[in-house]
C-alpha cells in the first residue's frame, strides 16, 4: 500500500512535516487527492487540538497541575455515594439478622 492509498483510507500518520519524512507530495490539482488531504488534515488537527497528552505542548496552552474539575466532582459524587450507601447497607443487614432471628424464634 503506497502512501496515497493510505491517506485515502484514513491513515492520517502518514503525513508529515519534516522533509526527509515526507514520502507523499500533495497535488492541488487533482481533487481527489485534494479532498482526502483535507479530511486526512482535519482529522489529524482534531486529533492534535483534543488531544489531553498535548496539553501545554501547544502554543497558548497553559500546563495545570493537579485534578481536573471533572475529577474532583467524580471523587466528590463518589464519596457521597459510598457515605450514602454506608448506613443503608449497614441498616439493611441489621434487619436481615433482626428478621433471622424473629423467624427462628417462632419455629
Amino acid at each position: 500500500m503506497n502512501v496515497s492509498q493510505m491517506i485515502e483510507a484514513g491513515g492520517v500518520s502518514k503525513l508529515a512535516q519534516a522533509e526527509n519524512l515526507a514520502k507523499w507530495t500533495f497535488d492541488q490539482n487533482d481533487p481527489a487527492e485534494y479532498h482526502y488531504a483535507r479530511e486526512a488534515v482535519h482529522a489529524l488537527l482534531y486529533t492534535t487540538a483534543n488531544s489531553h497528552v498535548m496539553n501545554g505542548a501547544m502554543h497558548g496552552s497553559v500546563w495545570v497541575d493537579g485534578p481536573q474539575k471533572l475529577e474532583v466532582v467524580r471523587w466528590v459524587a463518589m464519596g457521597v455515594s459510598a457515605v450514602g450507601l454506608g448506613p443503608i447497607g449497614f441498616t439493611a443487614w441489621r434487619n436481615h439478622v433482626k428478621r433471622r432471628a424473629e423467624r427462628a424464634e417462632q419455629e
